[in-house]
């Protein structure tokens, strides 16, 4: 009985001392933002923004170690990867392979079982018209009709 008492007291010593560890959870302004319509701009903030933006909403278990460095290091990545609040920043043939890229991750039947669960379970699927007012469910086609009128060569 003794030795699961220390093993446990031991376990929430190092669960309060790993809080300690800083985490950077910061979100750098935005230097230039995604050229598409307000309906794509709309899908992709709900279902990707959160970790490819400088627009991160931090859940309150990403201030909780060890889960917090699990959620920065994947922020991080995914800003690598591709950050559409840099978007502007790239060049025209960088935005043209990301956009295939994207095509590539929306196309696969995974990719918008993916981003319809990140969508629905962050917020109500809606889109907006031009005035900025909700007007109907998403329809997954728009993202790729976007990225197809930019002419990529597949």
């Amino acid at each position: 009985m003794k030795t699961t008492t220390y093993f446990s007291v031991a376990a929430v010593a190092l669960l309060a001392v790993i809080q300690l560890a800083p985490v950077n959870r910061s979100n750098p302004p935005a230097v230039g933002d995604l050229d598409s319509t307000a309906e794509v701009k709309v899908i992709l903030q709900k279902a990707c923004y959160d970790c490819h933006s400088n627009e991160t909403k931090w859940p309150f278990y990403s201030y909780i170690a060890p889960v917090s460095w699990m959620i920065a290091h994947e922020v991080n990545e995914g800003r690598k990867e591709v950050n559409f609040s840099e978007w502007r920043g790239l060049s025209e043939g960088k935005r043209q392979e990301m956009k295939g890229e994207i095509l590539e991750k929306v196309s696969e039947e995974v990719g918008w079982e993916v981003m319809a669960e990140a969508i629905t379970t962050k917020r109500k699927a809606m889109t907006i018209d031009s005035r900025g007012r909700p007007c109907g469910p998403i329809r997954p086609d728009c993202v790729s009709n976007w990225i197809s009128k930019a002419e990529i060569p597949l």
